[in-house]
Parts: C-alpha cells; sequence; structure tokens
C-alpha cells in the first residue's frame, strides 16, 4: 500500500504543475486518492508565505513559515481495522522527484508541517502522519488504551501513508522498499526496555527522603566535574566531550569531606548515581537497557510489545539487497535516550550482516555528535535547506543520505557548524567534523580550533 501511496505522491505533484484556474483542486485530489481516504484539506501556499496549521493539530501547531510554492494537502483515512488516521502533504511547484517523510517525537500525534516544510524546501513531496490521533508528547493518552490505535502509531499509520527516528527505523524493518534512504536520528527503537528504563531511573532517585536522594541542583555540579575530568582528552578544552565512553570518571572527586554538605556527594547519593553510570541488569544477569553517558548529566531529572513497537529485526538485508542506504546519528549528551542503545542497536546489525557476508558499511554508517542533546542543539528547520556555501553533502547530513543513494557516494564525516545567532545564520563562529563510528575527531595539535580542517577523525577503539 505504501508503495502505491509513492506512485500517487508523484502524480500528485506532477498534478500541481498541470492544474489551471477552472480546475477544482480539491476534485483533482480526491480522484487519485484510495477509496478508503478523504481529502479534507487543500490549500495553494504562494512563495515566502506562512501556511497556517489546523486548529486541530495541538501536537505540532508551529505554521511553517518562508516555505515555497506548494500544495498543502490533508488526507483522512481508514484502516481495516476501523481506526482512522491523518496525513499531510506539501508538494512544491518547483519539485525534484524527491519524497521525504517526517515523523513525531515520543508518543505525540500530528500531523507535523514544520519538518513538513523543511522538506518542501529542499524540493521534495513532504509527508507526515498523525499516527492515529491527536496530542503533544506528553498529552492526551487515551488511544493507547486501544491496541489498534497502537498499531497506528507504532507502524501502520506511517506504513499506509508513506513517526521520530523510531518510526523509520520500524519502517525500514518491515517495509524495506519503502524508503531508498532512512536518516535516523536518536531513535527509541527499543520501545518497551526504553520505557521501563524511564521509570526505574525515577526509582533509583526516589523517595526525596531518601539517604541517597539526590536534588536537581546537584547535577549541574556532578555535570561540571564530567566536563573538567573527560572535556581535555580531544586535545581542547571546549565544554564538550568527544568520547564519554573512552573517559574514565573518578566522581569520588565529589564525595563531602569534613564538615562540608553543599556542593557535594554522600557516599549514599554516589550509590545512586551508580545506577545511571552503569546498565541496568536484573538480579539473574539480564541486561534490560543500557546506562547514561558522561556528559548527560545537566538535564538528568520486551516481554510485551504492543502494536510491534520495538524494532528489534537486526536483520537489514532486504534493506541492503534494494541498494538503499540509512545514516543514524545521535547525540551523545542524550538525557533522553541512551547513545548506548544506538550502539547497540547498530552492533548487533553489524554481528547479523557481517555474518551474511554483507560490509555494513556499505549501507548503514552511524554517526555520534558530541555535546549534543536529545534532538536538539542544531539550528531551526526554518533555515532547511542551510545558506548558500553550506548546502552541500560536506555540511548538510540530508544532502549527505541524497548523495550517498543517488550517486553512491558515502558519508565519512559530516562537518558541523555553529553560527553565532542560529536564527539568521549571520556567520560561522566554530566548525568540527562528526565522524563515522568509531572514529572520533581529534585536534591536530596546530592551528584554530574553530576550523574543522585543524581536526581529523581517528579510530580509537
Amino acid at each position: 500500500m505504501a508503495k502505491l501511496l509513492l506512485l500517487s505522491l508523484a502524480a500528485l505533484a506532477t498534478l500541481s504543475h498541470a492544474l489551471t484556474p477552472n480546475c477544482s483542486v480539491a476534485a483533482a485530489f480526491e480522484a487519485i486518492v484510495p477509496p478508503t481516504a478523504t481529502v479534507v484539506l487543500v490549500q495553494e501556499v504562494s512563495q515566502n508565505a506562512t501556511f497556517a496549521v489546523p486548529v486541530a493539530d495541538t501536537g505540532s501547531p508551529t505554521d511553517p513559515a518562508r516555505l515555497p510554492a506548494l500544495y498543502a494537502v490533508q488526507i483522512e483515512m481508514s484502516t481495516e481495522s476501523g481506526t482512522t488516521f491523518n496525513y499531510g502533504l506539501f508538494l512544491p511547484k518547483n519539485w525534484t522527484g524527491r519524497f521525504l517523510a517526517s515523523g513525531n517525537s515520543g508518543f505525540a500525534g500530528a500531523v507535523n508541517y514544520l519538518e513538513m516544510g523543511a522538506g518542501a524546501s529542499y524540493g521534495f513531496a513532504a509527508m507526515s502522519t498523525d499516527t492515529g490521533h491527536d496530542s503533544s508528547i506528553f498529552g492526551n493518552d487515551s488511544w493507547a488504551f486501544d491496541p489498534e490505535s497502537v498499531t497506528d502509531w507504532a507502524w501502520r499509520a506511517m506504513h499506509l501513508s508513506v513517526v521520530a527516528a523510531k518510526e523509520v527505523v520500524e519502517e525500514v524493518e518491515e517495509y524495506p522498499d519503502d524508503f531508498d534512504g532512512a536518516l535516523v536520528g536518536a531513535p527509541a527503537w527499543w520501545t518497551v526496555h526504553l520505557q521501563l528504563w524511564n521509570v526505574q531511573t525515577a526509582l533509583y532517585n526516589y523517595p526525596t527522603t531518601a539517604a541517597g536522594y539526590t536534588p536537581n541542583q546537584m547535577f549541574s555540579v556532578i555535570a561540571a566535574e564530567s566536563l573538567k575530568q573527560c572535556d581535555p582528552q580531544d586535545g581542547v578544552t571546549d565544554n564538550i566531550i568527544s568520547d564519554p565512553r573512552g573517559c574514565h570518571l573518578l566522581i569520588e572527586t565529589l564525595l563531602c569531606s569534613g564538615n562540608s554538605t553543599t556542593g557535594c556527594l554522600t557516599p549514599a547519593q554516589l550509590d545512586t548515581l551508580y545506577h545511571y553510570y552503569n546498565d541496568w541488569v536484573t538480579g539473574n544477569q539480564t541486561f534490560v537497557f543500557p546506562h547514561f553517558e558522561i556528559g548527560s548529566e545537566g538535564l538528568w531529572g520486551g516481554a510485551l510489545n504492543p502494536g510491534n513497537a520495538t524494532a528489534d529485526n537486526f536483520d537489514l538485508s532486504p534493506f541492503y539487497e534494494k541498494g538503499s542506504k540509512i545514516i543514524h546519528y545521535h547525540g551523545m549528551a542524550d538525557n533522553f535516550i541512551a547513545i548506548a542503545s544506538s550502539v547497540y542497536f547498530y552492533e548487533h546489525v553489524l554481528r547479523t550482516e557481517k555474518s551474511q557476508g554483507v560490509d555494513l558499511d556499505d549501507f548503514h554508517r552511524l554517526f555520534l555528535v558530541p555535546g549534543m542533546e536529545h534532538c536538539s542543539g542544531t539550528p531551526s528547520t526554518q533555515n532547511a535547506p542551510c545558506k548558500r556555501g553550506f548546502d552541500n553533502a560536506q555540511h548538510d547530513v540530508l544532502l549527505a543520505l541524497i548523495d550517498w543513494v543517488e550517486n553512491d557516494t558515502a558519508p565519512t564525516q559530516v562537518i558541523a557548524t555553529e553560527w553565532n545567532d542560529e536564527a539568521t545564520l549571520d556567520h560561522v563562529t566554530n566548525q568540527r567534523p562528526i565522524c563515522m563510528y568509531p572514529q572520533q575527531a581529534k585536534y591536530i595539535g596546530t592551528g584554530n580550533t574553530s576550523v574543522a580542517t585543524n581536526w581529523e577523525c581517528q579510530s580509537i577503539y
């Protein structure tokens, strides 16, 4: 079904060129959607205009601005299980022939028009689905009591309308023909284990009357100590820990001594931190979920698989055999989803593919981003694609994916850029290469540390 929708998208985008003032735009779209679908919105958007997100779309209410000339379409679709979901389309008049699907964050349900706007700015026909419900990340959860609605959220709505990176990973495993490339960021692929970990981490620091309870203000002190010990390892002290996994943090330096009672840790609090810095393993030595990384402290404060939401099929050979590519990235200061979960996924795929004689680097590459938190710390998608001179595969990870898919030019690094003003992209203040795992950027020892050419990717494991 998703493949049919991809073909329909091509027809839709072609149609947007051919429409005349005497033609009913809505009727034209009604004629090509599946019988189970209803067109609920069609709107022409002029060059550099803003699209007003429908009031009902509370999960992603931000209006995308500075759009290219396009048609905006929203369609409601029914499933055989009796559920419904919506998907939106941005169909640029200056279409490049490419299709891009964007997801949501966490449990959010929304047609993500903001991310669609970024895709359309690259010339993509862009799509997003609300996965069958409308809510913010931590909003209304009544839908989760219906197993069929959970299935819509987990994969079905995305597949039938072909949400966060988790959904893209699930798509790659279950429906490898849907995409030629996947850009996957900090994926919550191990859904059941991750949710249990979220509960367990809260219980480690509970109740507030416990001897080991660590108040929120102490985590900034712990983060500062982590920076002090682990930041210089790449040759530059710049408030970025480039390799938290390679740093031996001696957190005992924060133990209280003498009459000190503030800004330090008691032995019981140190025991609490031990849980966060180490994998969650049960009493019978069953591994449940990986630990948080050094550098993420500042924001600390599968028996069942509902809807098949856990993407733990590590055999991606159908995706490889199709010639498709995956760029997988994860912020190393992520305080929501441990980067070790991405490394775990990558290494299990590596093990699976190597046993079949497949070189994982041929189609799947992982990039760990020093200092990046959970899907944040980058310029607004409203600025996509980046300004002239940076709109290339060397500086833009989406363009790197396109180059790999269409020209077979595999990325070994992507240059990260810091701007003086992330809103206006006025001038560059810092650049550094983001290296393909397991390599790490190392300062060569001479030259301006803010210049990317003074860093090189080196193997550290």
